[in-house]
């Protein structure tokens, strides 16, 4: 698998999968199984699918041709087995190579995508650094983001997590940017608190869901107490403030829920009367 666009954020056409779904005009609404995935996880508990779990271990101890184990996860929901997968598989002791060369069969030459959501989380079970550019080559892919992300937190050293993570989240502008600027969250490092202010809290979903992240991690306040802050931040910070306005009773924590809020519009009030942003208070992205 090879990209044809760069390092992304990737024009709408090239996150066509294989197995995208035909288009039905029937009236009704059908969500897309990535938006499924984001709404489920922030707002929906749902049941690990302990069944077919036992099932995919079984299928992997026994070797089983990969294009059978393709084809059963084809019919599951990976969002379902995902986290009590790896428990299962390290309960069973199998052979970290063993689950190592499935999952990356299932995410280099997985044709469903509930099946090379699965392989990547056995990268992320059992692979190391070496799988960075695979992982973030695939989590380019928006419905694919959530999953590239852990494994990439799993197979990462340590002082490389974070900017992979970084690096993935720059590449999307979706629900997959959502995932992975969550992981974000706490950061000290400065290129990543600037970039959460000015441009990483802006998504295709809702700015609701990543701006409370932003104003905290990204230290808004006192960023914008710079004397002479630059047009970017001033717009990003716009843009933020708004978002925990729109936020009160919404997806995430509002206004009331961020303690620097007064002291934060105070000072963007006064910035804004001495130059003009670059879109206004309002701006959604």
């Amino acid at each position: 698998m090879s990209s044809l666009h760069g390092p992304g954020p990737w024009p709408p056409h090239a996150m066509d999968l294989p197995d995208e779904p035909p288009r039905q005009d029937d009236g009704k609404v059908h969500m897309p199984s990535v938006v499924m995935d984001g709404v489920r996880t922030h707002h929906f508990r749902f049941t690990p699918d302990l069944d077919t779990v036992r099932e995919v271990v079984e299928l992997l101890r026994e070797r089983a041709p990969y294009e059978r184990l393709h084809d059963r996860l084809a019919e599951a929901r990976a969002l379902e087995l995902c986290d009590e997968l790896v428990r299962e598989l390290a309960r069973r002791e199998l052979s970290r190579r063993q689950v190592y060369e499935a999952g990356r069969w299932l995410a280099e030459y997985g044709t469903r995508r509930e099946a090379v959501k699965i392989g990547i989380v056995l990268v992320g079970a059992s692979g190391d650094e070496r799988d960075r550019e695979l992982l973030l080559l695939l989590g380019t892919l928006e419905e694919f983001t959530l999953y590239a992300v852990v494994a990439l937190l799993r197979t990462q050293p340590p002082r490389e997590r974070e900017r992979a993570v970084f690096e993935l989240a720059r590449r999307v502008t979706g629900w997959g940017r959502i995932h992975a600027v969550e992981r974000l969250e706490g950061s000290d490092d400065p290129e990543v608190k600037a970039w959460l202010l000015r441009e990483g809290f802006r998504n295709r979903v809702m700015d609701e869901y990543l701006a409370p992240l932003a104003a905290t991690t990204g230290d808004l306040y006192s960023a914008l107490l710079d004397p002479e802050p630059d047009d970017a931040l001033v717009d990003g910070a716009g843009g933020i403030l708004a978002a925990l306005v729109r936020g009160e009773g919404g997806p995430t924590t509002g206004i009331s829920a961020y303690g620097e809020a007064v002291p934060a519009l105070a000072r963007y009030a006064d910035l804004v009367t001495t130059r003009k942003p670059r879109s206004s208070v309002s701006t959604t992205s």
